[in-house]
């Protein structure tokens, strides 16, 4: 996409050389050096929380990231009053990035995580997210263990003269037995209380690993019968889930029932013993997630470079009279400067090149940036004499690396 207010402009002078505008970078396609491992920021754990929401990374810069410096991800979370008939939401307000190694802050409280939003490049990498939109149930992965129970509904708890149930980030599981596998406690709804009672089910916290109170509402005592969970009609028992706040003081969170009557002509049934209702959330990353990776900076692997000698390489093979990344011949008369590269060699080697005599045409010394496994040979001999055409041999010996062997042609 051309920009609107910053021309590109490239020109060819008449030497062959190119002269580019500020706003045009030139780069050049090469190997890296054999046994290069990039930098990377391995994998992005979540160290603490819950959330089904994603962090992943990409490398802009792998030459600015740090070795072995650990970051922490930390997130605020924000409470949504949905007013008057509508639920409030629990939403994500916004990221910290730390550098742990160091004890930097190098991003403060960003609003931004939208997965559009174009992060900012930090150490040579920038972090994606994946935010879920609010705590709600995740229907793929929530259901029962048996597939002849009716789907079950998981809502915030909304009643009439009651306050709304909190949005706790949780996941649970409903185990079934018989009747007194558990006892409700007293729950009122407005002017309607509904005593404790024996039941056939306990309520646990996944999350918390700690079994839940809860109320039960039993509106229908004829299909299941009593302390069951069931659903005729328009009646349907509903087991509200009962979890301590900070100060250790029981709040309604969610309300669990079945979405319908089971439908005995499909071999559907209430839950029976034995029965377990998996109920899993969506949650966006909230003020109690935090994610940490390690960063690793580019390096050389020894024992990778010495099996990556097999890739080395002279390019173009056979040279046929020119490359094409030579530059416009500069003088009036004759041919221009001549190139061939060696490519994935080590960071540092020595390249020798013989006739097929065995005798020495040119010694090259290769010393380069572990990004940058290429060696540019002008074509000349060691007394700077054009080399003729044919066949020669290359020894490539890499230090503590080992060495190669191979041959090239030139054709006229």
């Amino acid at each position: 996409i051309l920009p609107a207010e910053s021309p590109v402009r490239i020109n060819l002078k008449a030497d062959g050389s190119v002269k580019l505008g500020p706003n045009v970078a030139r780069v050049s396609p090469e190997a890296t050096s054999a046994g290069y491992v990039g930098a990377s920021l391995g994998t992005i754990k979540l160290i603490k929380g819950a959330t089904t929401s994603k962090v992943s990374y990409e490398i802009v810069d792998p030459n600015q990231v740090k070795n072995n410096h650990v970051y922490n991800i930390t997130f605020q979370d924000t409470l949504i009053l949905g007013g008057a008939g509508k639920a409030d939401t629990l939403k994500t307000k916004n990221y910290s990035l730390i550098d742990s190694t160091s004890g930097t802050t190098l991003i403060n409280k960003s609003t931004h995580l939208e997965s559009t939003y174009e992060q900012p490049i930090i150490d040579g990498f920038r972090l994606l997210f994946e935010n879920e939109k609010r705590v709600q149930l995740d229907e793929t992965n929530s259901r029962w263990n048996d597939p002849n129970v009716p789907k079950y509904i998981v809502e915030k708890f909304v009643a009439p003269g009651t306050p709304p149930g909190e949005e706790r980030p949780n996941d649970y599981k409903v185990y079934f037995g018989n009747v007194g596998t558990d006892t409700s406690v007293a729950y009122k709804i407005g002017t309607t209380t509904y005593p404790p009672k024996p039941v056939n089910f306990r309520v646990f916290n996944i999350t918390t690993q700690k079994y839940l109170k809860f109320g039960f509402l039993e509106l229908d005592t004829t299909f299941g019968g009593q302390g069951k969970l069931s659903a005729r009609g328009a009646y349907k028992d509903r087991i509200v889930f009962l979890e301590p706040n900070s100060n250790d003081s029981l709040v309604t969170t969610w309300w669990f029932y079945l979405s319908a009557q089971p439908d005995t002509a499909l071999g559907q049934t209430i839950p029976q013993p034995g029965d377990t209702a998996y109920i899993y959330l969506r949650k966006p990353f909230l003020s109690n997630d935090v994610f940490s990776f390690t960063s690793s900076s580019p390096k050389v692997d020894k024992s990778m470079a010495k099996t990556d000698l097999d890739k080395i390489k002279v390019v173009p093979n056979p040279y046929l009279g020119s490359a094409r990344w030579e530059v416009k011949n500069p003088y009036t008369s004759g041919r221009g400067p001549r190139s061939l590269h060696f490519t994935h060699l080590p960071a540092k080697c020595t390249i020798r090149i013989f006739t097929v005599d065995g005798e020495l045409v040119n010694t090259i010394e290769h010393s380069s940036a572990i990004d940058n496994g290429t060696e540019d040979w002008n074509m000349l001999t060691k007394d700077n004499l054009a080399i003729s055409y044919g066949v020669y041999i290359f020894h490539v010996e890499a230090p503590g690396i080992g060495e190669k062997i191979g041959k090239f042609a030139v054709i006229k």
